[in-house]
C-alpha cells in the first residue's frame, strides 16, 4: 500500500513540475531575444554632386535592408550609423596616409579611352552610444554606373559583418504610459491678514503619464491633502483638498539608471467636506527624480504650488495659500515602446 501511494504521488508530481520545468526554460530563452541592429543612416555629405549623394544614400539604405538589418529615422533610436561622405581623390590623401587608404579602398577602373577626376566614397560604421568608430571602407571611382551597386553592397557587407548580435530588452524608461502613487508631505502657508504656517500636512497621490514623445509627457493626478486653518486659540478649520493637476513634462535620460522630469502644472481644486471654499485653480511647477527600483521606478518629486484666487472660509477670513508638494512615491511602465516609436 505505501509503495503505491508513493509511486503514485512521484507520477503526479512529475506531472505537475515537468511542465512547470519546461514552461520556465521556455520563458527564460524568450527573455533574451535576438533583434535586427538599428541603424542609422544620414545624408551624405561632402564634395559630391546632388545626384550622387542621392544615389548613395538610396543604395546604402537599400542595402542595409537587404542585409536584414532594421533603417531608424533618427540617430536617437539606433545602435549604429552608417555614415557616408564623398571627397576628391587628392582631398582625402591630403587627410589620409596612402597606407590606410591601400589597406580599405576598393577600387573601381576607369572608363576605356577617357580620364576623369578620381572620388572617394568613404563609409564609417559607428557606435551610436559610444561615437567609436568601428569600422572604415573606401570605394574610389570616377563615374557612377552599373558597377558602383555591387561594390557598395560588399563594403556595406563588410562593415555590418563587424556588428555583434543585438539582444532585445525593454528600457525602464522607454514606455508609452506609467502609473504611480506617492506619499506627500505638504506644508503650506496661509497668507491674509496675518500669516499662518501648517507644517504637519500629510497626503496621498496617484498619477498617470502618457509620454507621447521620447522627451515629453503629458501627466494627469489627483492628490488628496488637508487644509488646516487655525483662525484663534481654540478655533480650528479642518477640510480635505483633492487637486487635480494636469502637467506638461520634458524628460531627461542622462543615464541608463536615471530619469528626470521638469514640469509644470495647471490644477483643479475641489473642497471634499465643504468647509472652506478653496481656489478652483493654481499653478504648479516642479522635478520629479527618478532611479530604477526593482520592476519600477522610486521618485522623489518636488513641487512649488500657488493659487489663482483667493481661498474663503465663509465670511470669517479670505486668504491665499502657498504650498510646497515632497512627494516620495513608486511608479510602473506600461506598454513598452519599440524602436520605430522613437
Amino acid at each position: 500500500m505505501a509503495a503505491g501511494y508513493i509511486g503514485r504521488k512521484s507520477i503526479i508530481m512529475r506531472k505537475i513540475i515537468l511542465p512547470f520545468f519546461f514552461l520556465l526554460v521556455c520563458f527564460s530563452l524568450n527573455a533574451q531575444t535576438f533583434r535586427e541592429s538599428r541603424i542609422y543612416v544620414p545624408p551624405i555629405a561632402g564634395a559630391g554632386t546632388q545626384s550622387e549623394n542621392t544615389f548613395f544614400y538610396r543604395l546604402l539604405t537599400y542595402e542595409v535592408t537587404l542585409q536584414y538589418q532594421s533603417i531608424v529615422r533618427n540617430q536617437a533610436g539606433s545602435d549604429y550609423i552608417l555614415l557616408g561622405s564623398v571627397d576628391t581623390y587628392a582631398g582625402f590623401l591630403s587627410r589620409n596616409p596612402a597606407d590606410k587608404l591601400a589597406a580599405n579602398a576598393v577600387p573601381v577602373p576607369p572608363p576605356q579611352g577617357r580620364q576623369a577626376e578620381s572620388h572617394v566614397f568613404n563609409l564609417q560604421l559607428i557606435d551610436s552610444k559610444t561615437g567609436e568608430i568601428i569600422g572604415e571602407q573606401h570605394l574610389i571611382y570616377t563615374e557612377i554606373d552599373t558597377s558602383i551597386n555591387g561594390l557598395v553592397s560588399i563594403i556595406v557587407y563588410n562593415l555590418l559583418s563587424c556588428i555583434p548580435d543585438q539582444v532585445e530588452t525593454n528600457d525602464w524608461r522607454s514606455n508609452w504610459l506609467y502609473l504611480g502613487a506617492s506619499v506627500l508631505w505638504s506644508p503650506r502657508l496661509y497668507i491674509s491678514n496675518y500669516q499662518s504656517v501648517n507644517w504637519l500636512n500629510v497626503g496621498l497621490g496617484i498619477s498617470a503619464e502618457y509620454h507621447f514623445l521620447n522627451f515629453m509627457s503629458l501627466g494627469l493626478g489627483a492628490n488628496f491633502t488637508q487644509d488646516w486653518l487655525v483662525v484663534t486659540v481654540g478655533r480650528e478649520y479642518r477640510d480635505l483638498i483633492l487637486e487635480v493637476p494636469l502637467s506638461l513634462r520634458f524628460v531627461f535620460k542622462p543615464t541608463d539608471h536615471l530619469m528626470l522630469e521638469l514640469y509644470g502644472a495647471f490644477s483643479v481644486n475641489l473642497s471634499m467636506m465643504q468647509v472652506t471654499k478653496v481656489s478652483p485653480f493654481s499653478l504648479s511647477a516642479g522635478f520629479q527624480f527618478g532611479v530604477k527600483a526593482g520592476p519600477g521606478i522610486f521618485t522623489v518629486d518636488p513641487r512649488f504650488s500657488m493659487d489663482l484666487y483667493p481661498s474663503a472660509l465663509g465670511n470669517i477670513l479670505t486668504y491665499n495659500r502657498y504650498i510646497v508638494h515632497i512627494g516620495i512615491g513608486y511608479k510602473f511602465g506600461l506598454i513598452p515602446k519599440s524602436y520605430r516609436d522613437y
